[in-house]
């Protein structure tokens, strides 16, 4: 039987380019051979990079699909795709973690009340940090506490509530959105019947 051009069994023999988008130099194949060029419609292709820089974030794209390669010691990020009927290019997004931006805490004019870590009497307490990068873990220490006091924490407006321990305080943990926020905290007196609150 005659294969027509259409067939796929002659797509599966043809052989499409792989465009590294000026970057093949930053790519091994298994073995340390060169990077391929070209691979036939479902064939597996394996391609390792491992030029890989502190404090920089890599995304891969396949045209503009994100890839998810796994990672290891010995080979760097590990890209596997399966080759479709088409021409495709594969490129690199680099960042420098450093350069992400950055929101601020507002702590509502008593940033000295707050700590990033537990009070320690016999050291000058730093002051709290004030900017996150967006999803990283914020962790707060409020030692200030009063006795006949209740306490109530705010993050924008929402209450939260936080761990408590006596040697600590009241520890406050959330992670850090894409947006600047407020920390408030309010205090009332409980041995008042309607006791005065007092927001901090």
């Amino acid at each position: 039987m005659a294969l027509t051009t259409d067939s796929f069994a002659c797509k599966k023999q043809k052989a499409y380019s792989i465009d590294y988008d000026g970057r093949a130099g930053f790519y091994t194949a298994p073995d340390n051979e060169p990077v391929p060029t070209k691979a036939r419609a479902g064939e597996l292709v394996i391609i390792f990079s491992d030029l890989v820089a502190t404090d920089t974030k890599y995304e891969f794209y396949l045209d503009d699909e994100r890839l998810n390669p796994d990672y290891t010691h010995e080979h760097g990020y590990v890209i596997q795709f399966i080759m479709p009927e088409h021409d495709v290019k594969l490129s690199c997004l680099r960042q420098n973690i450093s350069e992400e931006q950055l929101f601020s805490i507002d702590f509502s004019g008593q940033a000295y009340a707050y700590l990033n870590e537990p009070y320690d009497r016999n050291k000058e307490p730093k002051p709290v940090r004030t900017q996150y990068r967006a999803g990283e873990q914020v962790v707060l220490y409020y030692p200030m506490i009063a006795t006949d006091t209740d306490y109530t924490f705010l993050l924008d407006g929402t209450q939260i509530r936080p761990d408590y321990e006596r040697s600590k305080g009241f520890i406050i943990s959330f992670l850090m959105p894409d947006h600047d926020v407020t920390v408030k905290c309010i205090e009332r007196n409980t041995m008042l019947p309607d006791g005065p609150m007092i927001i901090r």
